[in-house]
């Protein structure tokens, strides 16, 4: 019998890690935050043809509401994140 698409997925999560790093590095007057999320352990990443809608959420949302930035690189490992926001 064939594990169903849910079993697949549930396996798929807990083999999967993000780990999310803040740093707090003193920059723009004295505060910033930098969230770095790296993701490991699942089927390997190709980068895609065409900037898709959540990137471009991302991407802009944090530019524009928060007044920092997003970058996003899609490597072989699994996606990377660094967002960088000031607190101040």
């Amino acid at each position: 019998m064939m594990p169903s698409a849910k079993d697949l997925y549930l396996d798929l999560l807990k083999r999967c890690l993000a780990n999310v790093i803040y740093q707090d590095p003193g920059t723009l007057d004295g505060k910033e935050l930098h969230l770095s999320w790296t993701e490991t352990g699942g089927p390997e990443v190709k980068p895609p043809d065409d900037r898709g809608f959540g990137t471009v959420v991302i991407e802009r949302s944090i530019a524009h509401e928060l007044g920092g930035s997003a970058d996003l690189a899609f490597e072989p490992g699994g996606l990377r994140c660094d967002i960088r926001v000031p607190l101040s």
